[in-house]
């Protein structure tokens, strides 16, 4: 199917509405100062160095493993 140039885009439908600006704010640096979401993000790190931990030590022992 060919893209149809007959129905434009929404966004190009209605030229000179305003568009809405978003805010320049991480969640985690927004609502760092928060007490459960702080916690949360500390986990959140915590638990992805942990797993990066693991990945690292199980693709060094199956490197040496495949290079015997």
């Amino acid at each position: 199917m060919m893209w149809s140039t007959q129905r434009p885009h929404a966004y190009f439908a209605t030229p000179g509405k305003p568009v809405a600006v978003e805010g320049r704010h991480d969640l985690d640096t927004y609502y760092a100062h928060t007490p459960l979401i702080r916690e949360m993000i500390v986990l959140y790190l915590a638990a992805h160095l942990i797993s990066d931990i693991v990945s690292t030590v199980l693709c060094v022992r199956w490197a040496r493993e495949v290079g015997e």
